[in-house]
């Protein structure tokens, strides 16, 4: 009975260690399998994963291929729609180093020009989805330069701290914007607005049509000019004691260190003569006041005349809007420099050269949208000058810049600057050898369109580096897409 109870309990043992070592195997089965599809995964996302890389970098080369042909295409002044085409398809061959298999459209219209560039990239797991390639196509387009009129205005500052080597340094800044806005060869017109503590618009006083919005004052009216002069009745003796040093500050600008002859005075003294008057007649010499209180930052005549400064000189006459470079060489060429500094004098008649009707008809709106009004405001002057209470004109009102308060001039300068930008003027700012902490630079900064409407050049070098990158803003060619 026992014997037997053994035998049947070894054959149950005997059952259950041979199905155990069958579960067992069918675990490292198991285990293999999922080994493999997951090895499978992996290398599926990895071949997924560079598929998408060359994608991208294809996509972004081919990118790189059409932006470089339209803005060539597009910069092509005054060729063919066959030559412009010719020209970006040649950029694009000459771009595609690797000698990809490409495809490559470009349309070409009287208004714009548009690349589009496809190819493909191979695919490692193309043939998972039977699809051995990725096609790729990217589409750039720019406007064509010369269909872009241009009205610019530069505001040049020839007050007396200009004088010498700082006018020179302008002159050549100024003429070689000139050379670049007439290579652009589009619908181009320049003015050039000299201004110190006032604007000289040298119009013919004697046409009707200056009057109609000039206000002339007393202009050819005879006045009793009347002065005291002194007489010396004591002599001053003066001794030459050496040499001195001494800040040379001109129209608040220090210039540097000088040397003097150093004098030492004694005695001398000077009383009243008696008075003098001689008859004199009223005179224009082309110099602009400025109308009262919020017109002051107005630039069209709309009914109210703008006020002569009668009996001031006031340097170099402006050039109205023309697209005649000569005559803008001409009058750079020219500029003199002469007084103190009054900046918002500059802006408003920059401004006013820029606005259509009187009186400045010249400046009559095109029929194009894409019109560009802009103006170049270039100075190396704090404000000096404010309007003052005296003279007024015949109808009491101040207009003349004769104040010394250079705080409000430069508050009246931030005013323009803001009405001039609401009114789509884009205002490049140029800040020649300013200082740093002066309070009319961040004021100049703010009246700049942006950041990078805003130059700061400290050397006639970087002086016409600025001109320049004003002209290559003001070009016409830029990405559409």
């Amino acid at each position: 009975m026992l014997t037997q109870f053994k035998h049947r309990a070894g054959a149950l043992l005997g059952s259950s260690t041979m199905g155990s070592r069958d579960f067992s195997s069918d675990q490292r089965g198991n285990i293999a399998i999922l080994t493999t599809f997951t090895l499978t995964m992996i290398l599926v996302g990895v071949g997924a994963a560079l598929d998408f890389s060359r994608a991208v970098q294809r996509n972004h080369d081919l990118q790189n291929f059409a932006d470089a042909a339209v803005l060539a295409g597009a910069s092509a002044r005054g060729k063919s729609e066959a030559e412009v085409r010719a020209q970006a398809l040649a950029v694009v061959k000459r771009h595609n180093t690797e000698g990809w298999d490409i495809d490559i459209q470009v349309d070409v219209t009287d208004e714009r020009v548009m690349v589009t560039v496809g190819s493909a990239t191979p695919s490692l797991m193309g043939g998972f989805m039977n699809r051995n390639e990725t096609a790729i196509q990217v589409v750039s387009a720019s406007p064509r330069a010369q269909l872009v009129p241009i009205h610019l205005s530069m505001v040049l500052d020839t007050t007396d701290s200009m004088e010498g080597d700082n006018l020179t340094a302008m002159q050549a800044a100024a003429n070689a914007l000139i050379d670049d806005m007439e290579e652009l060869k589009a619908d181009v017109e320049l003015s050039v607005v000299p201004f110190g503590q006032y604007v000289n618009v040298g119009f013919d006083k004697t046409k009707p049509e200056t009057r109609s919005w000039l206000d002339m004052g007393k202009y050819g009216q005879s006045y009793n000019h009347c002065w005291t002069p002194k007489i010396e009745v004591e002599k001053q003796v003066c001794t030459n004691m050496g040499k001195e040093s001494y800040d040379d500050i001109v129209d608040g600008r220090n210039r540097g260190k000088k040397m003097r002859d150093k004098w030492d005075c004694k005695g001398g003294k000077w009383v009243d003569g008696p008075e003098k008057c001689e008859i004199r007649t009223y005179d224009w010499h082309g110099c602009m006041g400025s109308r009262a209180d919020k017109l002051s930052e107005k630039p069209r005549y709309d009914g109210a005349q703008l006020p002569a400064a009668l009996d001031e000189r006031c340097g170099s006459e402006m050039l109205p809007l023309s697209s005649n470079f000569a005559a803008m060489r001409d009058t750079v060429n020219g500029l003199a420099t002469s007084g103190p500094t009054y900046l918002p004098s500059g802006l408003i008649w920059g401004w006013r050269s820029l606005d259509p009707g009187q009186p400045y008809p010249e400046a009559k709106q095109t029929n194009s949208p894409r019109l560009k009004r802009a103006m170049l405001f270039m100075t190396d002057g704090l404000n000096t000058r404010s309007i003052g209470d005296y003279p007024k004109d015949a109808n009491g009102t101040k207009h003349r810049f004769e104040g010394d308060d250079g705080k409000d001039g430069t508050k009246k300068t931030e005013d323009v600057c803001k009405e001039a930008k609401a009114d789509g003027i884009e205002l490049f700012v140029v800040a020649y050898k300013f200082p740093d902490q002066a309070d009319e630079r961040k004021v100049l900064e703010k009246c700049a369109t942006s950041d990078m409407h805003f130059f700061s050049p400290d050397t006639a070098a970087d002086l016409t580096k600025s001109f320049k990158e004003v002209a290559a803003a003001l070009d016409s060619t830029r990405l559409e897409f």
